[in-house]
């Protein structure tokens, strides 16, 4: 007879910022910690959102990188807050994304390597997200802005 593996039961309130799992019936007991962010990853996507941020302000300078843009600035919240589910659910974004700034490259080999970073950068933010790991999610996220903002200035 298999045995009855009761389903995670997921916190409520303040536990939620910390904490994956809880005990059942005991709110106040942590049986799986959350993987948090680091000081350094918090202080590497506030530069790229500000990086982000000043790209966006351009305005019609940058009107055909505009969409991505801000879809990659709202990624960067995302993965402040660690929303995994949210950042998984942008992989198609990621995707479309990438065939856009293909089709842009036009042959330049440093923006071709760079769309190649940002496609290896959004493969390695969807096993980040299914580990449900913040760092290494929030590490996909700047890599993907910082390449994006080097491929929008060139």
């Amino acid at each position: 007879m298999p045995a009855l593996l009761p389903s995670p039961i997921r916190p409520t309130g303040r536990m939620a910022e910390t904490c994956e799992v809880v005990a059942l019936g005991r709110e106040d007991v942590c049986l799986e910690p959350k993987k948090l962010l680091t000081a350094y990853d918090s202080l590497q996507l506030e530069k790229v959102a500000s990086d982000l941020d000043e790209q966006i302000e351009y305005g019609d300078a940058r009107l055909a990188f505009q969409p991505y843009l801000k879809d990659v600035r709202r990624l960067i919240s995302l993965a402040t807050s660690s929303d995994y589910d949210g950042l998984a659910a942008s992989s198609q974004q990621l995707k479309d994304m990438c065939d856009f700034l293909d089709g842009n490259a036009a042959g330049d080999k440093k923006q071709v390597e760079r769309v190649k970073a940002i496609r290896k950068a959004a493969a390695g933010l969807g096993a980040a997200c299914k580990a449900r790991d913040a760092s290494p999610a929030a590490r996909a996220v700047i890599s993907i802005g910082k390449f994006l903002v080097e491929f929008a200035e060139a």
